[in-house]
């Protein structure tokens, strides 16, 4: 899928963790005769009730003197591990002060074994070939991933951000909080040994969460409200609500999607099908991002009133796309909305719109030199059809583009 859920990170090549005192007496530095032998991993098929250490393997609390950190906001920052060992386990707090945030860089590649504080609110590791870690908090990204073997992510987490766990080929379990509500886009794509996973109670959306697994059958909890058409692979096999379907049955998605369109909390996340002409339906406030991009053979598309925000990328490379209104209220028109939209010839915008993305329409009805091909856009009763004019239209607005993520 493309879209859901703007909120977060780009990072080509990261992992984003975050977390968030009173003083104490730091803690004692521990010797290495102290430090316990690690309680044996525990196989078990991935459970909501699981514990953090029946999932990844139990290790010693890090001495504060093997971690380098910093005071931010009145919390802790970690950037960096001194220890020699493979593992390391951050404390909760350190000189009294909670650890809210982590931000450490591997550039020896050494650790393995990342156990994460339950205060963070904030994870950014990188660099390291993990095999286990936990995630505490909402705001993360893992990029070094090629290594990961599990993850427990903590009951503190109510969303999985697009991305997460991407491309983590040797994923094989994965424990889901059970507060998870929003599982995103691509969050678990292509984790080729990923074949079982226990989706919360109380879980709301699915994205194009799951393509290319080894899943072949998940139960999905009554409490979903939005599934993507591309939530699973067509081999695997889906139970809602009582009854078996394959996960692209028409009939299981149009349980989801209404006139093609998949809607969650009032927003157009997706759209589905071979309709030429689309309408969104009354009460949806705003089209998500990529929500519609790359549907190639829609050429009509009807808005609601109720729509304020057109979020990045909406339209993108709708190229059939030639009859559209922006209704009057709509406030922001968000980057490459309208990107590709090579048979879209005119478009009105409304008086409302008060941001406009100066990448909103690149590549707007295949410009020629200076000219946008007998396109025209008009704005406030003046029309602009020269890409001088188009400069000129993006000038009234005190905004600039601050993100090039094209799907």
């Amino acid at each position: 899928m493309k879209k859901f859920i703007a909120a977060f990170v780009a990072a080509a090549a990261l992992l984003t963790f975050t977390a968030c005192g009173n003083e104490t007496p730091s803690a004692p530095e521990i010797s290495s005769e102290q430090i316990p032998e690690r309680i044996p991993e525990v196989e078990k098929t991935p459970d909501k009730d699981l514990k953090i250490f029946d999932v990844l393997p139990e290790i010693p609390e890090t001495p504060q003197s093997e971690l380098q950190f910093s005071e931010e906001n009145g919390g802790i920052e970690i950037t960096g591990y001194t220890g020699s060992g493979t593992g390391v386990r951050i404390p909760e707090t350190i000189d009294g002060k909670k650890v809210t945030e982590i931000n450490i860089w591997g550039d020896d590649g050494k650790l393995e074994e990342i156990i994460l504080p339950k205060t963070a609110e904030k994870c950014y590791v990188t660099g390291f070939p993990v095999k286990y870690i936990n995630v505490p908090c909402n705001d993360f990204t893992v990029m070094s991933k090629d290594e990961l073997e599990k993850v427990y992510i903590e009951d503190s987490v109510t969303e999985i951000p697009k991305r997460a766990f991407n491309y983590a080929k040797k994923l094989k379990t994965i424990r889901m909080g059970s507060n998870v509500k929003i599982i995103g886009d691509t969050a678990f794509q292509d984790c080729e040994l990923l074949s079982e996973i226990e989706i919360p109670d109380g879980a709301e959306y699915i994205g194009s969460s799951f393509m290319f697994t080894a899943l072949s059958e998940v139960k999905l909890p009554n409490s979903l409200t939005a599934v993507s058409a591309y939530a699973f692979d067509s081999k695997v096999r889906v139970t809602y609500r009582g009854k078996t379907y394959s996960a692209r049955d028409s009939e299981f998605i149009n349980l989801f999607y209404k006139d093609n369109v998949l809607i969650y909390k009032n927003v157009a996340v997706d759209c589905f099908g071979d309709a030429e002409n689309v309408s969104v339906p009354d009460g949806v406030v705003e089209i998500g991002d990529y929500a519609f991009s790359s549907q190639q053979k829609i050429a009509k598309i009807t808005l609601p009133q109720s729509v304020k925000v057109i979020r990045d990328g909406a339209f993108n490379r709708c190229k059939s796309l030639n009859d559209i209104n922006i209704p009057e209220g709509v406030e922001e028109i968000g980057v490459f909305a309208f990107s590709g939209c090579m048979s879209l010839k005119k478009l009105a915008l409304p008086d409302s719109l008060k941001i406009l993305d100066d990448r909103a329409f690149d590549n707007f009805g295949i410009p020629d030199g200076e000219e946008l091909n007998d396109c025209e856009i008009t704005y406030m009763g003046k029309t602009y059809n020269s890409l001088k004019d188009l400069a000129e239209l993006n000038s009234l607005f005190d905004n600039t583009s601050n993100n090039t993520e094209v799907s």
